[in-house]
């Protein structure tokens, strides 16, 4: 069960304090809201149809997160005028807790920037991207650059509606309508603390972010956990105390298997033909997940899994480079086997002594 992230949150929160005020009340505040026209904008410049629908905007509008693409330099430091950001964003909320995605597709964009694609779509975008000066307003965005319902537009930052007069992040909540292809930042006031906060201090934005990327992966590490728990219940024998799960994963290769602790102390594994290859598969697949997580800084190579009868399950990890590994022998190395273990696993002498040299050498 996945919890909210910090930008869904975040985006709830603005938009019940854009709604918490009566409508009258809200619309005599926005005449105060409202952001003028810059002088260097032409009458006939497309984006002077979001100073006309500022009022509908700011009563009426629809509040979504927006991601990106590029926007004029000079926006990234306090500056008497404000200037065209090109965007890409979705109409609904269904990015309400995952605005990266937007990011990602707004990177895909800025890449096309002076390319020649075949794709007379993304060709489009890619002479759009590139002169600065075409304004693409509210383009639906081709398949062969996402399946989501996503468009790119451009809309003038207001300063005036930045807690800190500059653009300082990549996400920004705007304010939507269907009767217009206008659009607008959402003001600051209408932010929550943390957002401003977020985005006067750059820092603290990362820290947050870090946050929750640790959260987050911390969440997918106990449902991993779990997955894997209720598949080796399932195989387990009713008569086993304990079900082991060993197996390995190197780049070419993978290997894993289930043994059980009988009540008299034998242990038991499948017959051959008879292990559950599907469990087998799944588990390896949920384990790779596992090993992709960043907070494993070393990659373990081989890793045993212990289940009791009460449910209590426990996880070992163990780094053994494939040039000391042996099939069949796992959680070690056939440099640190005992030499009266060597028939055990059906490994010569000749190189059980070649792995020790080996291994002393490159200690060196």
């Amino acid at each position: 069960m996945s919890t909210q992230t910090i930008e869904q949150e975040t985006i709830q929160v603005i938009r019940k304090n854009f709604n918490k005020d009566h409508y009258i009340i809200r619309f005599i505040k926005n005449l105060f809201t409202r952001s003028k026209q810059p002088k260097w904008m032409n009458a006939d410049d497309p984006l002077s149809e979001q100073y006309r629908q500022q009022l509908k905007l700011l009563n009426h509008g629809n509040i979504v997160w927006a991601a990106v693409v590029q926007a004029n330099n000079l926006l990234f430091k306090d500056g008497p005028m404000d200037h065209p950001v090109h965007i890409v964003y979705s109409s609904t909320q269904d990015f309400d807790n995952n605005p990266e995605y937007l990011s990602e597709v707004a990177s895909k964009i800025y890449s096309l920037k002076n390319a020649v694609p075949d794709d007379i779509q993304l060709s489009k975008l890619a002479e759009m991207v590139t002169n600065e000066q075409e304004r693409g307003l509210d383009w639906e965005l081709p398949s062969s650059l996402t399946n989501a319902s996503i468009r790119s537009t451009t809309f003038v930052f207001a300063r005036e509606h930045s807690p800190n007069r500059i653009l300082s992040s990549n996400k920004i909540p705007i304010l939507i309508h269907p009767s217009t292809h206008a659009c607008m930042m959402v003001p600051s006031r209408f932010w929550t603390q943390k957002l401003t906060d977020s985005w006067s201090n750059p820092e603290q934005k990362q820290e947050q972010e870090q946050e929750q990327e640790q959260e987050q992966e911390q969440e997918q590490e106990q449902e991993i956990y779990q997955k894997i728990g209720e598949l080796l219940w399932s195989i387990m024998p009713e008569e086993a105390t304990v079900i082991y799960f060993t197996g390995d994963i190197y780049p070419e290769h993978w290997s894993g298997g289930a043994d059980w602790l009988l009540k008299n102390g034998k242990i038991e594994s499948f017959l051959f033909g008879e292990s559950p290859y599907e469990i087998e598969s799944q588990i390896y697949e949920l384990m790779k997940k596992l090993r992709s997580l960043d907070m494993f800084a070393e990659k373990w190579t081989n890793y045993k899994i212990t289940l009791t009868e009460t449910g209590k399950i426990d996880f070992e990890f163990a780094y053994i480079p494939e040039e000391d590994h042996w099939p069949g022998l796992l959680m070690k190395g056939v440099s640190e086997l005992k030499e009266d273990e060597l028939d055990l696993h059906n490994i010569p002498f000749e190189e059980w002594e070649m792995r020790i040299k080996h291994k002393e050498q490159n200690k060196d």
